[in-house]
């Protein structure tokens, strides 16, 4: 589980720091969002 944490926190500092895409790197909360609003809903699924 430690290994998902910090996977999960590296890939929110990446989108919140990505300098170089900035303008189309969007936001944190847009990307859960997205995830959370697919057909298959896999944003919500936690440790299955």
């Amino acid at each position: 589980m430690q290994n998902a944490t910090l996977g999960g926190e590296i890939g929110k500092s990446a989108v919140e720091n990505n300098a170089v895409n900035k303008a189309q790197a969007g936001t944190v909360e847009g990307f859960e969002e997205f995830f959370n609003n697919t057909s298959t809903k896999m944003g919500l699924l936690k440790n299955e």
